[in-house]
């Protein structure tokens, strides 16, 4: 916690801030390390369980190890495995054994896909398989780059997944996603930092074939739909997943909503106090709006159970201007439906 007068200081700079801008502004402070951590899970009887870390280690703030260490306390009696890449540091890899985990050293890709997306399955699926080899029956895959600070995680997971069971008898169950990078109005987008399911559907969704695209495509930039159509990262393993269980991508918003409704559970980053070390973490709410619609906005929990109980209609997504071209990415403002 501040001191009184780095606390003063602050709010007078705070202040300031509201004043010249005419909004209201908050911060909210996270501990670096385990040492400055103090809630702890209570330890109950729960499915075996593994939290897959994957991704090269964070070395800044010793990021990776001091998050196993705040895990050992969260998310008791789970095997927690790091996959990552041969030649990371010795010493790192070391003191991640000395806690009890469980390292996966995996070779590059020589393709790493468009936006390193191979680079991604390899870790995780090698991750997954390890964790069903321990014994597993649930799977939690995260980022060395990225924390969850909430406590009692596992067992809310699991009672998702009891409360909203899957409708495709080939799942097992839902997969549970976060609105961090999960998209409202881009199609078939749940984001791939952060998913949680039975292991046998997390093996489905992670086992899948590299993207063998060379380098980075000349994507379309004319609007949203067609940058979606050609599958870049997050969207070509949901796709991918979706056909494994035999659903045709009609490749729309609408079909794109009833899909995530139908196999994936998406909670709010809030509820698991999530933390991303990458992408302008100083605007921890950089995509909520208040002046409008955006077409980046996320998707929240509010927003999946809307989805899951049928309150969006095809004439509502086909009020969104995803195939109306726009300069950028996702900065495209449109007016409130």
């Amino acid at each position: 916690m501040l001191s009184n007068f780095k606390n003063t200081l602050w709010k007078k700079m705070i202040k300031g801030i509201e004043d010249r801008r005419h909004v209201f502004l908050t911060t909210h402070e996270r501990p670096v390390s385990r040492s400055s951590f103090g809630k702890f899970t209570k330890k109950a009887k729960l499915p075996p369980c593994a939290v897959v870390i994957q991704g090269p280690l964070a070395l800044d703030f010793d990021f990776t190890v001091e998050t196993v260490k705040i895990y050992k306390e969260t998310f008791p009696g789970a095997s927690l495995i790091v996959s990552t890449w041969k030649g990371e540091n010795k010493e790192a890899l070391e003191r991640l054994k000395n806690l009890g985990c469980v390292i996966v050293e995996n070779e590059k890709p020589k393709n790493p896909g468009w936006g390193n997306i191979n680079m991604q399955i390899v870790t995780s699926s090698a991750g997954v398989r390890k964790a069903k080899e321990l014994g597993a029956q649930y799977a939690f895959k995260t980022r060395t780059d990225q924390r969850v600070y909430a406590t009692d995680v596992y067992p809310y997971f699991l009672s998702l997944l009891k409360t909203f069971p899957p409708k495709n008898p080939r799942q097992k169950g839902r997969l549970i996603g976060s609105s961090f990078n999960t998209f409202k109005y881009r199609p078939y987008s749940v984001s791939d930092t952060f998913l949680f399911g039975p292991i046998e559907d997390m093996l489905l969704f992670w086992d899948t074939e590299l993207d063998e695209r060379v380098g980075i495509p000349n994507y379309v930039k004319n609007n949203l739909l067609d940058w979606v159509k050609q599958r870049p990262p997050e969207i070509y393993l949901v796709a991918k997943y979706l056909e494994k269980l035999g659903r045709t991508i009609e490749m729309t918003l609408a079909d794109s909503w009833k899909a995530c409704g139908d196999y994936f559970c998406i909670i709010d980053q809030k509820s698991v106090d999530i933390f991303f070390l990458k992408y302008e973490r100083e605007l921890e709410y950089r995509r909520a709006h208040y002046d409008g619609s955006y077409l980046d906005e996320e998707l929240y929990f509010k927003d999946w159970l809307l989805l899951h109980d049928g309150f969006f209609t095809d004439k509502d997504a086909s009020l969104v201007p995803v195939e109306k071209e726009f300069a950028t990415k996702f900065d495209l403002k449109y007016d409130e439906r």
